[in-house]
């Protein structure tokens, strides 16, 4: 995959204010405690941001903090009128007993070089099983309204929350740094290739 003059990357932290409806809070997957799959979500997507922003390059917060209002439906639409050329959706999975880090695409432009770049910088700073880059038609969630961007774009389950080893990973700063960095040096070197 080469980076497109004007690259720019969205990055939607997924869940948060008003995504399942108006002035609802969606936490997305719960467990008992402080932490929901919307809050971590969005701490990956700030540090990706400041990644990116250090390496030179551009990017868009869908959701910055707690209280922004992201409709999941208006997500692609935001990232395209912001001029963003490739969309990462950042989520958690849940499953009692399941492990691992799993991207998924769908079929369209480049959409499969670019979650494969992604899974490898997950799988690589994570350290979880490798569950795998799937196609959103194969999998049980078909027509992610984040997916519909138009351009390539991935959804990217860091793990599982409700599986212990799984949640120690997904809130460690070092992998959260590590991932990305790696997405960051990842970018910079696409850009680079002729």
């Amino acid at each position: 995959m080469k980076a497109p003059l004007g690259f720019k990357l969205a990055i939607d932290a997924g869940h948060g204010w008003e995504n399942a409806g108006p002035g609802r809070y969606d936490p997305g997957a719960d467990i008992p405690g402080p932490l929901d799959e919307a809050k971590i979500a969005l701490e990956w997507a700030l540090t990706l941001k400041q990644a990116c922003v250090e390496a030179g390059i551009a990017c868009h917060l869908i959701r910055t903090g707690e209280r922004d209002s992201n409709p999941v439906g208006q997500r692609a639409r935001e990232a395209e009128q912001e001029g963003c050329t490739h969309y990462l959706a950042l989520h958690c999975d849940s499953t009692p007993g399941a492990t691992g880090t799993t991207t998924i695409y769908r079929e369209g432009p480049g959409d499969l070089a670019w979650a494969q770049l992604v899974h490898r910088c997950a799988v690589g700073a994570l350290g979880l099983r490798d569950r795998g880059v799937r196609d959103e038609s194969a999998t049980a969630r078909k027509r992610l309204a984040v997916l519909s961007f138009r351009g390539p774009a991935c959804l990217l389950e860091l793990g599982f929350i409700d599986t212990p080893g799984d949640l120690v990973r997904i809130t460690d700063r070092a992998a959260r740094i590590d991932f990305a960095r790696r997405v960051a040096e990842a970018l910079v070197k696409l850009r680079a290739t002729p």
